[in-house]
């Protein structure tokens, strides 16, 4: 399955950024649902925080009162979804809503256990925009995933660090290079106690992106980067923990749950790669202690001759072959990605909105809090300057995401050279 670059037409982009002329236009709003398909119960599952688990509930109860369907949810960190999914899988007893991303998709696609969206009807695609969606499609045209957020990844930084210690922040320029000279230097204005960054451990949105910066990454199902570009993303993290300016490898784990638990939402870093949609949670986090929750972002490095190469993650619902109500499955999934209240209850949470309208609503309204917008409005720069196409292999999951984890904290530990981890990695590729 071929994940492309995401370009969204200038037209659309346009409206992310002006909301008036979109939110007066009555034939753009996306089709309200109708209660007169789906019944019976279903189960939803997906990974968030307590804030998306709030607003993901609030959702369910919108759409329990239009349809006389009862939605079970089951919610867990993000860590474990997978691994709950694949015994789910094994065991024929996926949710029949499945919260997917494009990291994940092409493991259960693969193995033909999600039904194709295509036309499935009450399930309306027509108001998504139609680049997100055809990127998601398989070369014979199947869809298996309705996406309803893009959620590109950013650098995240302590507004209230920045300004006190005096730290200049990078344009969206900037190189790989660049970048990590950004952070010596950021670090030499910290207190002790206080990292300028922490190893982006939790997906593969920025190793990706470097390295799709260097040359191909996958083809054909199998790796195509170099081993020594791993090697050497790898070994520079190592030397920036040696020398006190990332968060040392002993202390990784303590901070891989959600964005509010993250060591930038703790005051212990000062900068974090993460996710667009996780600027509020950041913020929230900073907030539970004592600490201003103001964030910025600046967009992740380009190649050295200034080539954006972003990996734009988009966040998606499918439905199971084993799923028993599909009907109802598909009432809720286009509720979910096309109803208005849906879109203003959920805020965003997991991306900005795919369907334009629904961008604009959040935009334009005074409850959309600041770190929403902004997240919107980065899913507009990104789009705009660009996103890295990527074939994404079967069992990515397993065969490169699950292994690049333990192998990088190896060699951060000092247990595996950085060389080795990338051949063991390669080679498990195939």
């Amino acid at each position: 399955m071929k994940v492309r670059a995401v370009r969204i037409a200038a037209a659309v982009t346009a409206v992310m950024l002006s909301t008036g002329l979109l939110a007066s236009c009555g034939s753009s709003d996306p089709k309200p649902s109708s209660a007169s398909a789906g019944a019976g119960d279903i189960r939803f599952s997906w990974w968030g925080s307590e804030q998306r688990n709030a607003r993901t509930n609030a959702v369910i109860d919108l759409f329990q009162k239009k349809f006389p369907v009862k939605v079970a949810g089951e919610p867990v960190d993000y860590l474990k979804y997978f691994e709950r999914l694949n015994v789910q899988a094994a065991g024929g007893n996926m949710p029949c809503v499945t919260q997917m991303l494009t990291f994940g998709l092409n493991d259960y696609a693969s193995k033909d256990l999600f039904l194709d969206l295509s036309n499935a009807k009450p399930l309306d695609l027509g108001p998504l925009d139609k680049g997100v969606v055809d990127s998601l499609r398989t070369d014979d045209g199947k869809l298996y995933m309705a996406p309803y957020g893009m959620a590109p990844s950013v650098i995240a930084y302590n507004k209230a660090m920045a300004e006190k210690y005096g730290i200049d922040i990078p344009k969206n320029s900037m190189t790989w290079g660049e970048f990590f000279s950004w952070m010596r230097q950021a670090q030499k204005k910290l207190p002790k106690g206080v990292f300028a960054m922490d190893f982006p451990y939790n997906t593969p949105v920025e190793v990706i992106t470097y390295l799709g910066s260097r040359g191909p990454v996958f083809e054909n199902g199998k790796a195509a980067f170099r081993a020594e570009d791993l090697a050497g993303w790898f070994s520079t993290w190592h030397a920036l923990m040696k020398e006190g300016v990332v968060l040392p490898a002993e202390r990784i784990t303590d901070y891989t749950g959600s964005h509010e638990d993250s060591a930038m939402a703790a005051g212990v870093a000062f900068a974090s790669a993460r996710p667009a949609n996780a600027l509020g949670a950041i913020g929230n986090g900073l907030k539970s202690h004592g600490l201003a929750p103001d964030t910025g972002y600046t967009l992740l490095p380009v190649a050295d001759n200034g080539t954006a190469t972003d990996l734009l993650p988009i966040n998606g619902l499918s439905i199971p072959k084993s799923c028993d109500n599909v009907a109802s499955a598909l009432e809720f999934i286009n509720f979910w990605i096309n109803d208005a209240s849906a879109n203003v209850a959920f805020a965003a949470d997991n991306g900005a909105p795919t369907v334009a309208a629904n961008r604009a609503k959040l935009l334009d309204s005074p409850e959309t809090g600041e770190s929403t917008k902004d997240m919107i409005k980065i899913a507009g720069e990104v789009v705009d300057r660009g996103s890295l196409a990527i074939d994404l292999p079967p069992s990515f999951q397993t065969t490169f995401l699950d292994a690049y984890r333990r192998l990088a904290i190896s060699v951060f530990t000092g247990a595996t050279s950085a060389e080795a981890a990338a051949e063991d990695i390669i080679s498990r590729m195939g």
